[in-house]
């Protein structure tokens, strides 16, 4: 399974909370985003469908109760699962993680 540019995201604004949100809360987290305020609840629905979140609980709200969401996994654990979708072997990435460290560390600011 793989995220879109958008869903990631949206991921990492749960990433970085770490606590169930609403939609309003992932749209006041998100002051720099590069999608729609009106898309939040059509990516909320593909990250459902994904399993990469869910409804943790509901929030009561003036006329309605607003779902609050969790996210499934933790941001390790997603891009384990996109390594794990290649055949690769860990010594040789570990490698490769290694030298880009390195290339990285010389970039300048």
């Amino acid at each position: 399974m793989r995220l879109t540019d958008i869903e990631i995201e949206v991921m990492n604004v749960f990433w970085s909370n770490g606590a169930p949100m609403t939609a309003s809360d992932i749209i006041s987290a998100s002051p720099k985003r590069t999608w729609k305020e009106t898309s939040i609840h059509v990516i909320l629905k593909t990250l459902q469908e994904k399993e990469t979140v869910v409804i943790d609980h509901y929030v009561p709200t003036a006329g309605r109760a607003a779902k609050a969401y969790k996210a499934t996994m933790t941001m390790a654990q997603y891009l384990a699962s996109q390594v794990l979708e290649f055949d690769v072997a860990l010594p040789e990435l570990f490698k490769a993680i290694t030298e880009s460290k390195k290339y990285l560390r010389r970039l300048p600011d």
